[in-house]
């Protein structure tokens, strides 16, 4: 994600990055944060009609099953 590598991701596309990779740590918590996770789900929602790729997993963060 840097800058002068393209493609660039556009800023909505990272927001919604961040926000669904929070939402998977906070979902992950369970009872803390409640109300923080409520605040992402809006966000997501609220701009679910953003016409934006997903970005895809960072490799180094992705599990490669084992052959």
């Amino acid at each position: 994600m840097h800058s002068t590598r393209t493609p660039v991701p556009s800023e909505r596309q990272l927001l919604r990055y961040r926000w669904s990779r929070l939402l998977e740590e906070l979902d992950r918590s369970e009872e803390e944060f409640a109300a923080v996770r409520e605040v992402v789900r809006t966000l997501l929602a609220s701009t679910a009609g953003w016409e934006v790729a997903e970005l895809p997993r960072y490799p180094a963060f992705t599990s490669a099953a084992p052959d």
